[in-house]
């Protein structure tokens, strides 16, 4: 990997820590809806489960994307269940 791509990934994943942690911060002090009128326990719980499958949803597009110019016959014998 060439320097670019190293201090881009390094910098996206300092990002999405700091974002979470300031979710996590205005979930536990309460300061969103849904940790106001339910546990923060709750929101925190929904907040994962919303980023886990954003990131599910994103993966699944770019393979949809990514692998729709490639002939599927070259995967017939050495993927026969993913061929189906």
């Amino acid at each position: 990997n060439d320097p670019l791509t190293i201090f881009k990934n390094i910098y996206s994943s300092i990002l999405l820590i700091f974002s979470a942690v300031c979710i996590h911060g205005l979930i536990f002090t309460e300061q969103t809806g849904l940790s106001e009128s339910q546990s923060p326990t709750i929101a925190c719980v929904v907040f994962w489960a919303a980023i886990i499958w954003l990131a599910m949803i994103e993966g699944g597009q770019a393979s949809h994307v990514g692998l729709a110019p490639v002939d599927e016959e070259l995967y017939r014998t050495s993927h026969p269940v993913s061929y189906m």
